[in-house]
């Protein structure tokens, strides 16, 4: 009896104090290579965490080349993160998509920093933690620390900096102000700046021939296109500039009202994706909205519509808290169904519990989803 309660007692032990242990899969026997698949045990003690460069399976010593979207989320209690000398893929984030998000280090509220083993050929850091995509001449910035340090809330990124993967500052809780530098292609910043809690801002180098910044909001050099606002910006209501004929993807994320003058005729994908504080839109003109555009914006209620309007099939609307969607017919007009059936898919509003009624409600081949 007293062999089993030490046995037990000491497998307990183990247990709790066991240090972090990693899982791994896509084992490929002929290159000896294996994928990073997630992670569990105790969070190192010293907030630093190195990844492993191989991993022995059955006698058999694999190079550990990538890490799995999610494998390494969570980390609640890191400060540090050393990526290995064999990675070359983290997430969607490789060589065939270098600015693809790297779906990883979500909710690492502490991480300041990000270091790369020596001899990795396709991942850098930078002196003050940044990480870096090489692509031959090209350096993609692929991931800011949440709690990135920073000197009065001010980030500068290397004027080598050409693209800016997706998500790449999900999180960040320190950046007030982030300029773009010189040779930043404005096509290659899509969803990038999504979740940038305290980002009241942004700057443009003034040697950028693409991009500038007015009053903090971020706009292509032609003022066509609004590519951002800052999500902690102090303003709740904006009216979109008549110049604008555009809305880049993933611009909006705290806002409660804004006005969308006739000028703007395309909105892209997750533009006010998620927008929590997002309550009312009022569109004025001919309008395309992208995939997503207002998915998951909780406590949008209000919109007005034109009869022109074009919405893509995938969840335009879902996750929204319309009670009611009205289109406003111009006078002699009359909405035939195969306009809907061109704009409205399965799931435009799915998940909108307190949507109850569509008008023109004559439109018996669309129903709400229950």
């Amino acid at each position: 009896m007293r062999q089993f309660l030490l046995i037990a007692f000491l497998a307990a032990t183990v247990f709790s104090g066991r240090a972090i242990t990693y899982k791994y899969d896509n084992f490929d026997a002929s290159k000896k290579t294996c994928r990073l698949l997630s992670w569990g045990g105790n969070q190192p003690t010293s907030g630093k965490l190195v990844l492993k460069d191989t991993y022995e399976k059955d006698g058999v010593t694999y190079e550990i080349n990538s890490i799995a979207p999610h494998a390494l989320d969570n980390l609640t209690e890191v400060t540090e993160i050393t990526i290995g000398a064999n990675i070359k893929e983290i997430g969607s984030n490789c060589y065939a998509t270098p600015w693809a998000a790297a779906e990883n280090f979500y909710n690492c509220s502490k991480l300041t920093t990000f270091k790369v083993a020596d001899g990795n050929s396709f991942y850098m850091a930078t002196t003050n933690g940044l990480l870096i995509r090489k692509e031959k001449d090209e350096y993609v910035l692929v991931r800011v620390p949440q709690k990135f340090t920073t000197a009065n809330g001010k980030l500068i990124p290397g004027s080598s900096i050409e693209t800016i993967a997706r998500n790449a500052f999900h999180g960040n809780s320190t950046i007030t102000t982030l300029v773009l530098p010189p040779n930043l292609e404005a096509q290659y910043i899509g969803g990038a700046f999504t979740g940038m809690k305290k980002l009241t801002s942004f700057e443009v180098n003034s040697s950028n021939r693409e991009m500038e910044a007015i009053n903090g909001v971020l706009y292509t050099v032609d003022r066509k296109t609004l590519l951002a606002f800052p999500q902690a910006a102090s303003a709740t209501k904006f009216n979109v500039p008549s110049s604008v004929t555009a809305i880049g993807e993933c611009a909006f994320q705290g806002l409660t009202v804004l006005t969308i003058p006739a000028s703007v005729t395309e909105i892209e994908a997750g533009a006010f994706r998620s927008s929590k504080k997002l309550e009312a839109v009022d569109f004025r003109g001919k309008l395309k909205l992208g995939d997503a555009v207002f998915k998951g914006c909780k406590n949008l209620a209000s919109a007005n519509f034109s009869p022109d309007i074009l919405m893509a099939k995938d969840s335009t609307f879902a996750g929204t808290a319309f009670t009611k969607i009205s289109f406003k017919a111009a006078p002699g007009h009359k909405f035939e169904w195969n306009e809907w059936s061109e704009c409205v898919g399965a799931y435009t509003f799915y998940n909108c519990p307190n949507l109850t009624e569509l008008d023109p409600v004559s439109y018996t081949h669309l129903t709400l989803p229950t």
